[in-house]
């Protein structure tokens, strides 16, 4: 079997040409009805029978997956920094809206928490 070039590709004069177009064509980075179609997984994944390990490492590939899709260019440190806080404030609510009920009061003070805790220290308090 002879590998076929699609014609769109032939008439491009550089392989940066080339390889821009294939990543416009195939690359579902930016791509709003995936990034929706992650964040709707996101909402939807419940601890269930799921250890606590088992429940964060499922949240942190959707949110892996969802970082990379979204492919955000921040232009400026400050607010990139602020926007980053933003995002694990909100992936602390996710984990601690999915966790079981026997879990009610860890997750009231996991938010009462002064500072606010991060991720990590949310999930080891949880654990």
């Amino acid at each position: 079997m002879h590998p076929r070039i699609s014609k769109q590709y032939l008439l491009l004069d550089t392989t940066e040409n080339i390889w821009n177009s294939t990543k416009r064509t195939y690359s579902r980075k930016g791509n709003d009805a995936h990034v929706f179609e992650i964040r709707n997984k996101i909402h939807a994944t419940k601890q269930g029978k799921l250890t606590i390990t088992d429940y964060y490492f499922e949240l942190t590939g959707l949110w892996k997956a969802i970082y990379y899709y979204q492919d955000l260019q921040a232009k400026c440190i400050n607010d990139a920094v602020l926007f980053q806080k933003l995002v694990e404030k909100e992936r602390i609510y996710d984990f601690l809206a999915g966790l079981n009920p026997e879990y009610d009061q860890i997750r009231v003070q996991v938010l009462g928490k002064v500072p606010f805790p991060s991720l990590e220290d949310a999930y080891s308090y949880v654990q």
